[in-house]
């Protein structure tokens, strides 16, 4: 019988395969037509243009784009510049969504990489990024973070 706690994703992807993986579950596992499950993570972050990600990027991008006064008080406590929608964008980068990912879980949960397996990551301008990781909330509202370019974290907004 298989069993493994951590192998490198190639090496998973590979014996996925080899097995018979026939379905997807959750964001990062790999079930084989037996049913058992391999850990499979591609990225740490969501890079879908129709997922997690893209979700997020049309929560922020009304905030960004809104004019008027309203809209210029919910984007100082934000934190996000005002700006066009195309500023507004998904990361695909993995080095950025990795030093976001770490950020994130050494502020929020001291450093324990298997609270959060993967985060939905959106780039708003030059300056700022929105991070998602879908376990944080304020009673009902989903916490989504907002770090400046160099991932110091800066405010948590609520959707």
């Amino acid at each position: 019988m298989f069993c493994s706690a951590l192998i490198k994703t190639a090496a998973i992807a590979a014996l996925g395969v080899a097995l018979g993986a026939t379905a997807l579950t959750d964001r990062d596992a790999v079930k084989s037509s037996s049913g058992e499950a391999f850990v499979f993570v591609s990225s740490r972050c969501d890079t879908t243009s129709n997922g997690w990600a893209a979700a997020l990027r049309d929560y922020v991008i009304p905030i960004v784009t809104a004019s008027g006064t309203g809209a210029n008080r919910v984007r100082a406590t934000s934190q996000l510049p005002s700006g066009l929608a195309s500023d507004v964008r998904i990361v695909t980068n993995d080095s950025v969504c990795m030093a976001a990912y770490n950020a994130h879980i050494a502020r929020d949960y001291a450093g324990d990489t298997t609270a959060i397996k993967s985060i939905a990551l959106i780039q708003v301008g030059a300056t700022r990024y929105v991070l998602e990781d879908g376990r944080r909330r304020a009673g009902e509202w989903e916490l989504l973070d907002v770090y400046d370019a160099s991932f110091r974290y800066l405010v948590s907004i609520t959707r």
